[in-house]
């Protein structure tokens, strides 16, 4: 777990240094990274489009807040229905909403809390890939994955 914080505190750094360019190109990598696990979810095309425009969306030079707001309500309605007991494949589906949500507050208000919040759910999901292949790992077993040290290096040196 402490690898995690460390991690954490690293990346608060890495995102408050960062350009805004840097920091959109990885809200972008970590939506597109994520996407799939919403459209293999999901069973409305409709709903995937609109995830993938909302993406798109946040990607140009000039965006409008009332834009931006349009999208933000729309997308909060693909969240999957939180349970207490989520299947794997809604966790990684509402991670993929989530972090679209994120990038479109980040660029409504341009917080980077949002970027921040961005990684640590690609985190998330890359810790759950770990836990669903090997079920009786520990968070430090999982946090020293190499799959899990591998992502945690890759945001950071998009950052740099």
């Amino acid at each position: 777990m402490q690898v995690y914080l460390n991690f954490i505190d690293e990346l608060v750094e890495l995102v408050n240094t960062a350009s805004a360019e840097k920091k959109k190109n990885v809200a972008n990598d970590i939506c597109n990274k994520l996407f799939p696990y919403y459209q293999n979810y999901s069973t409305n095309n409709t709903d995937v489009e609109l995830l993938k425009e909302a993406i798109d969306y946040c990607n140009l030079s000039n965006v409008e807040t009332a834009k931006l707001d349009d999208y933000l309500s729309r997308v909060v309605d693909l969240m999957p229905e939180s349970t207490e007991m989520m299947t794997w494949e809604e966790s990684y589906a509402s991670n993929a909403v989530e972090v679209v949500i994120e990038f479109l507050q980040y660029r409504k208000d341009n917080s980077n809390q949002h970027i921040v919040d961005i990684c640590s759910l690609m985190i998330d999901n890359i810790d759950f890939q770990i836990a669903e292949k090997n079920e009786d790992i520990s968070d430090d077993e999982i946090f020293a994955h190499p799959e899990m040290l591998g992502e945690m290096k890759r945001i950071k040196d998009m950052l740099k």
